[in-house]
This record gives structure tokens, C-alpha cells and sequence, in this order.
């Protein structure tokens, strides 16, 4: 889901003015990269729930992840406290992101919400 989303036509160019996207697979598929597992230790608990976002500034220092009080991950966004929890993380990873843009994440992952 959480792939879907950033893929899609409404969201992919705003993340991408922001961001450099990189999707890291874990596990032993063949679509799986080799070495994601230091990563999710080291920007995450390799034993907690995936899909794990890390935001990280150019030098790859951590500036925020997808762990609540860092325990819980929200993985992709599927309820209204995750939306505004991943929306925090990008006002925090991207401040010049507008409120324009931000609005049409929100907007995208609103949908997904489970009622």
C-alpha cells in the first residue's frame, strides 16, 4: 500500500521535490535488497512492524521515523492518528513543503483511513 501511495500521480512529484524516495526490501524474496537489515536496526527495531519510513537529512542522519514514542510503527497510515502522525513527520523532514502540498498527501492517505 505504502509503495501504491508514494507512486501515485498525486503524490509521487511532491515527495520527489522533497525527498530522494528509496524503497528497501527486507527479507529473503528475491525482490528483497541485500543489507536493508542494517538500516531497519539502524533507523528502526529490525523486530518491529514494516513498512518502516525513515525521513534523513542529506548526510543520513535520522531526522525522524514512523515509530510513535519510539515503540510503536505506524506503518502505513490507516488511521486518523497515523495520518497525523505521518504528516508531522514530513512537516518535520520537509519545513518548506507547503501547506498546499502537505493538504494533498493528507488528502490521498485520508482515503485509505479505516472507518
Amino acid at each position: 500500500m505504502l509503495g501504491k501511495f508514494i507512486e501515485s500521480t498525486e503524490v509521487k512529484p511532491i515527495l520527489e521535490k522533497y525527498f530522494v524516495v528509496t524503497d528497501l526490501e527486507t527479507g529473503n524474496e528475491p525482490v528483497s535488497n541485500p543489507g536493508t537489515a542494517k538500516y531497519i536496526g539502524k533507523f528502526g527495531d529490525k523486530d518491529k512492524s514494516v513498512p518502516l519510513t525513515v525521513i534523513t537529512d542529506v548526510n543520513g542522519k535520522m531526522i525522524v521515523n514512523s515509530f510513535v514514542n519510539g515503540s510503536e510503527n505506524i506503518g502505513f497510515p490507516s488511521s486518523s492518528e497515523d495520518v497525523g502522525r505521518f504528516m508531522a513527520m514530513l512537516k518535520q523532514g520537509a519545513p518548506a513543503m507547503s501547506d498546499s502540498e502537505r493538504g494533498v498527501i493528507e488528502a490521498k492517505l485520508s482515503k485509505s483511513v479505516k472507518k
